[in-house]
């Protein structure tokens, strides 16, 4: 049920409920009240978007209500997008990030989100979209030499596909030059460690600080180890 007196529980529910105006308006508003970017998405927009994986983990939504469940995230991104970018501050280029959904997964809400926050916090980042094979992010990390590879998986039948990548970029003897994070509903810190990622990321914020922790300690900036 929603407590209609919080705002940003009432941008989860109606999120949920697929209300694009009134998500889009209340968002606006929580920003007028003075909310941060960073708590609206966190309290409000991730959550809604939680309860919509959990409708269509039920069967009670379908592809056609995740369309327009992404329809809505990208409008509310653009709607706290500048605030966002404010909170980040001005830092110039933190690193690179290769970002992708691994094979047999189509899903791109959570993944598109995670980008939205890193390139807020000034990540150059190569979105290679939706049921990219192993191979494919050999070739880019490869080519664009990044300091991340962020993989995402929203079903337990292609978490495995994290592992695949992995070892892909061990064979190519790329796997040291790279901090691999992952993320999505089926994974786990055990899904990390049983497949060799560095870091789990609950959400899309806790991406965020996971890659910058790394870049801090890459940099030379931080001396306190990277946890798994």
């Amino acid at each position: 049920m929603c407590s209609l007196s919080d705002i940003l529980e009432e941008v989860s529910c109606r999120f949920a409920d697929l209300d694009l105006n009134r998500t889009l308006a209340l968002t606006k508003e929580a920003l007028g009240k003075g909310f941060s970017a960073h708590k609206i998405l966190e309290e409000g927009l991730s959550k809604g978007l939680d309860r919509v994986g959990e409708l269509f983990e039920r069967k009670e939504y379908f592809l056609s209500e995740l369309m327009v469940a992404s329809y809505i995230m990208e409008g509310a991104m653009k709607v706290i997008e500048n605030k966002l970018k404010s909170e980040a501050g001005d830092g110039g280029r933190r690193g690179r990030v290769v970002f992708g959904t691994v094979e047999g997964d189509f899903h791109f809400i959570g993944k598109n989100i995670a980008i939205s926050l890193l390139q807020a916090s000034g990540y150059e980042i190569f979105d290679l979209g939706e049921d990219v094979p192993s191979e494919v992010f050999v070739e880019k990390v490869r080519e664009v030499k990044p300091d991340i590879v962020a993989l995402s998986a929203l079903l337990l039948t292609t978490v495995s596909g994290i592992g695949e990548v992995v070892e892909a970029l061990k064979r190519e003897s790329l796997r040291d030059q790279v901090f691999v994070m992952i993320g999505g509903r089926p994974t786990s810190q055990e899904v990390a460690e049983k497949y060799g990622a560095d870091a789990y990321c609950v959400n899309a914020m806790e991406g965020v600080a996971a890659a910058n922790k790394y870049m801090d300690k890459k940099r030379g900036l931080n001396l306190d180890a990277v946890p798994l």
